[in-house]
């Protein structure tokens, strides 16, 4: 007889982190119809990793990823009248650096940089028709001089230390290699356009309506270097949609409030190979659009609130996200099929 034995994995990684800021924001109106906006943020942190995975790896020093950064902010909003705004901004942003915490030797576990942009807004804010009708339209453009990108490659293991990361195993000397994930930071482009859009046609009617827009590009040339993105593959879907209309009917004993909503992703891509090659069709998640619906029930004395909720409307089979990066199988995330909530709310307060 054989009998079986459960191996134990003990894994012992900690992360110490401190962060301190400071910020300092104010609003100054020139006139009654022009004002300007400025702040700045001071931020400094420290992320110390510590590697411990007995009997895999053990990695004795802890790695820090430390930073200090100062993020600024300055814009301005002109009214042309109470119910129009004109405003635009400029402001820095940045993310903290951090410890590549997944290494498969000792010589893997590393810092990464902050990931930095300068961001412009320009827009417009209005209220028309009595206040029925409210419409905000933006434009932004990111400049990011430092984006987060993945930088996986391979260690040789012929070569000594210290070790560089390479591209490809055919780049190792004899010896053999090993993977090597991580993240570096190169430039990027992303633009876009927001809307949002709400509506009061007649009373107790509400229609709503946002989308938005974006466009990324990578500024990375080298076919296959860390943050170049082939043709064809998105690093989000460009277009964003969602709306939604409800109307609330009155009776004797309270009010009845059917909704009905709609949400649309354009496509997606998660090419393990993005960075080389355009993606395969099992690469890709096409566009979805999902309907969900709602009934509301509030009593006239406002004791009483119920709510009949139904999530993915039309029961629709969809994947939402997929990960194909581990070079032995594609894992993928369902939606949820149709469901359903029913919630019921008594209030013993006043009236």
């Amino acid at each position: 007889a054989v009998r079986g034995t459960r191996a134990r994995v003990l894994v012992n990684d900690r992360v110490d982190v401190e962060t301190k800021s400071a910020f300092l924001h104010g609003v100054y109106h020139l006139t009654d119809q022009f004002s300007v906006t400025a702040g700045a943020r001071y931020s400094d942190g420290e992320k110390i990793y510590s590697f411990d995975h007995p009997g895999l790896l053990q990695i004795p020093t802890p790695f820090p990823a430390t930073s200090s950064n100062v993020d600024w902010l300055v814009g301005a909003a002109f009214k042309f009248t109470d119910d129009l705004m004109l405003y635009t901004r400029v402001a820095t942003g940045t993310r903290p650096p951090g410890v590549f915490a997944r290494p498969v030797t000792i010589n893997q576990l590393s810092a990464f940089d902050a990931e930095k942009l300068t961001s412009y807004e320009v827009g417009f804010k209005s209220t028309m028709l009595n206040n029925r009708l409210r419409t905000n339209i933006g434009y932004y453009y990111s400049d990011y001089s430092d984006r987060l990108s993945g930088n996986n490659g391979f260690e040789c293991l012929g070569e000594a230390a210290p070790k560089t990361r390479r591209l490809t195993a055919a780049e190792c000397p004899p010896g053999g290699s090993v993977t090597w994930g991580g993240y570096t930071t190169t430039p990027a482009k992303l633009q876009g356009v927001e809307l949002e859009v709400t509506a009061e046609p007649i009373d107790d009617l509400l229609v709503n309506l946002n989308g938005g827009y974006n466009d990324y590009e990578s500024e990375v040339e080298t076919v296959g270097a860390p943050g170049y993105l082939f043709s064809g593959n998105l690093v989000q879907p460009r277009t964003n949609m969602s709306a939604g209309a409800q109307y609330r009917i009155r009776f004797v004993a309270g009010n009845l409030t059917p909704r009905i909503d709609w949400q649309y992703q354009s496509k997606q891509t998660f090419s393990g190979t993005a960075t080389r090659t355009a993606p395969l069709p099992a690469d890709i998640i096409g566009s979805t659009g999902v309907f969900n619906a709602r009934i509301t029930y509030d009593s006239t004395d406002g004791k009483w609130s119920s709510n009949l909720a139904i999530t993915n409307l039309s029961d629709k089979f969809y994947r939402y996200a997929q990960f194909n990066g581990s070079g032995f199988a594609t894992t993928g995330v369902i939606a949820p099929p149709r469901q359903y909530l029913l919630s019921v709310r008594r209030n013993f307060g006043g009236g």
